[in-house]
């Protein structure tokens, strides 16, 4: 009796659990073993449905006069099975060269008997993806090098770009096939008449590339084509469906963060690679679906943001500028990705191909969106509140008629080949007005420290002290000393004498300029009233800090400090950002613009001056509290003072 059909997904997601504890108790295999042997044994089953091969063994009389299937013959059956059907597709001999089951008898046939009801050509994509999904625990992706798009990305990207009926889907790094699963299932529910669906994938992992076989390889309406290969290094015409110019759509989240060496590969063909030994994975695969995209084609790819915020990038944007424009930029929250192991702060970025080459001399705007809730926080837990699903209606729909508008700003307007090359300006473009001034001309100086080698710090609390990002609180600076908080003398010297700012003094401004997530840039901004004669009444600052110095003849300190705390601001200085991680650029910062009511003071602004200025006041006075404090400690610990009490 089959009951495939109808199994629900959680039953299913059941029988791989129950399948694994079954490997684990019997074999006591790890994880990753255990995803590997299942694998085999799904792929066994799938085979043998297409092939009509059945998996049972005859059943033999025994003397009791009742049927049973001798264990031996079964065990030896599957593994004949499985090896016969690995013969023949080459490229898993990469991850199963042995071609049999690493398993005892007890635990295979354990595992047959789990699944010997059940018609996994039947199931439906949806049910059989989000079932393997449940099955790989991070443990497992880790271990396999797995990275799952989280599943509202994924139905963002489909839903905005709206896949049609007779349009070629490509991914070109497929994975276990999230993107092309979801296109299929949004192709299948808006056009239910339609009888099959092309999707097209490539990926280098062979287990991966096996598990979008199984995902989507047997779905009556989409007709899955695959191939083992590295996409960005193909040999021309090694296959004829993945040549330039041929497809409709691309979604993707490729491999990035990865630098390509002309060592090993031959970078000559891409333009963002000329007169580079080395290159960015993400920009290479950002060229090739360009090239692979029909003219008018459409994109959705996950980025690592510094592609279109590091001013180093701009001969490459400028090289991609000339395939096609830019019409959406969504940042996403570093948490996106955090559960998969990368705290990189990424982008959807939403593409189209020239249709014509006077296309690039058209206007047009570009649709910036930075979400700031994706339904769970950095540990992945549930947060109420998720943007993700009104993302495509209000990219679409310019927030007309969306349930929920989310804020999106317009950058632009600026020619379609300039949105590419000039995206970061843009960007950076999107606060200003004309009533205000930019930072750089309200400052003396802005710029980070300096981090000394480890040698440097002095052993103990003595020679000049060095405010770090622990020392800035966001409620006035934090003067305690802590580990390696002082320099040597001839660190302090150097800095004394050096012609950047490496001093501190009265009126500077600190702020976070460096994090491993982004959320921390600009979180904690302090000021500097005095620097007290306990630490030695000087001090100087890390490379993980700014300093804004305010020129006095331009500008209240205090109303500078003032704005750069507020929240607004924190989004403005974050939306800076550059790197694989999170790095604020002074000359970055420099271009922030400052409304001129903070500048020419208004009476609302003097009274919220006062009250900073008692804040500022106050933290210093608990600093010195604090120092007392701690000498009395000390006066105790080293005499007889109290022993009696």
């Amino acid at each position: 009796m089959f009951i495939s059909t109808f199994i629900p997904t959680k039953e299913l997601s059941g029988k791989f659990r129950t399948a694994h504890d079954m490997m684990r108790n019997i074999d006591g295999l790890q994880p990753q073993e255990a995803f590997d042997e299942l694998l085999k044994y799904i792929f066994l089953k799938t085979q043998s449905e297409i092939k009509g091969d059945i998996l049972d063994c005859e059943k033999r009389l025994c003397d009791s006069g009742s049927f049973l299937i001798l264990e031996n013959e079964q065990y030896t059956k599957l593994n004949k099975l499985l090896y016969n059907y690995l013969e023949r597709v080459e490229w898993l001999e990469t991850i199963w060269n042995n071609k049999k089951f690493n398993l005892s008898k007890k635990a295979l046939i354990a595992i047959h008997e789990i699944f010997k009801d059940v018609t996994l050509t039947d199931i439906s994509v949806d049910k059989k993806s989000a079932a393997l999904r449940t099955f790989l625990t991070p443990d497992i992706r880790k271990g396999l090098g797995i990275f799952l798009t989280p599943d509202e990305v994924v139905k963002s990207i489909v839903e905005y770009i709206d896949p049609k009926p007779g349009e070629k889907i490509l991914d070109l790094a497929c994975g276990s096939a999230t993107f092309l699963i979801e296109s299929c299932k949004r192709l299948q529910n808006n056009s239910p008449n339609i009888s099959n669906f092309e999707l097209y994938g490539l990926d280098k992992n062979p287990r991966m590339l096996l598990l979008a076989q199984l995902n989507l390889g047997f779905d009556e309406k989409c007709i899955f084509h695959n191939k083992l290969a590295d996409s960005l290094f193909v040999k021309e015409g090694s296959i004829d469906w993945y040549v330039a110019n041929s497809f409709d759509i691309i979604i993707t989240n490729p491999p990035f963060g990865v630098i390509l060496d002309s060592d090993q590969y031959d970078l000559s063909k891409y333009s963002v690679c000329l007169n580079k030994k080395r290159q960015y994975s993400e920009l290479v695969f950002l060229e090739k679906c360009m090239k692979l995209l029909k003219p008018g084609g459409r994109l959705g790819i996950v980025l690592p943001r510094s592609v279109v915020t590091n001013s180093s990038f701009f001969n490459e944007r400028r090289e991609l500028s000339k395939y096609g424009y830019i019409e959406s930029i969504v940042v996403l929250p570093a948490e996106t990705f955090q559960i998969s192991g990368t705290q990189t702060t990424t982008i959807l970025l939403f593409a189209k191909k020239y249709s014509y080459p006077e296309e690039m001399e058209e206007k047009s705007f570009v649709k910036y969106v930075n979400i700031l809730n994706i339904g769970y926080d950095s540990t992945g837990r549930f947060r109420d509140g998720n943007e993700l699903p009104y993302l495509a209606s209000n990219l679409k729909d310019n927030c007309e008629s969306c349930e929920k508008k989310l804020k999106l700003i317009q950058l632009g307007p600026t020619k379609k080949s300039s949105t590419l090359s000039n995206i970061r300006e843009l960007m950076l473009k999107r606060f200003e007005s004309e009533d205000c001034m930019k930072l750089g001309e309200l400052t003396t100086y802005v710029g980070t420290g300096r981090t000394p080698p480890r040698s440097k710090y002095s052993k103990n609390d003595e020679g000049l002290f060095l405010v770090k990002v622990g020392n800035l609180t966001g409620k006035g600076i934090d003067w305690l000393p802590r580990d390696r908080n002082f320099i040597g003398e001839d660190e302090k010297k150097k800095r004394e004498n050096s012609s950047t700012n490496l001093m501190l003094q009265k009126n500077d401004i600190l702020l976070t300029s460096s994090a491993h997530s982004p959320k921390y840039i600009a979180e904690k901004v302090d000021f500097i009233e005095e620097i007290p004669g306990v630490i030695g009444g000087q001090a100087s600052y890390v490379g993980e800090v700014m300093l804004i110095r305010p020129d006095i003849k331009k500008i209240d300190p205090y109303l500078l400090y003032i704005y750069l705390s507020l929240p607004s601001t924190k989004e403005k200085i974050q939306s800076m950002i550059t790197g694989q991680t999170a790095h604020l650029n002074s000359n970055d910062l420099k271009s922030l613009t400052v409304p001129m009511d903070y500048i020419e003071s208004t009476h609302e602004l003097n009274k919220f001056k006062e009250i900073v200025k008692q804040q500022v006041k106050l933290a210093a006075e608990l600093n010195c509290t604090i120092f007392k404090k701690l000498k009395l400690i000390n006066l105790v610990e080293s005499s007889n003072i109290g022993r009696d009490l």
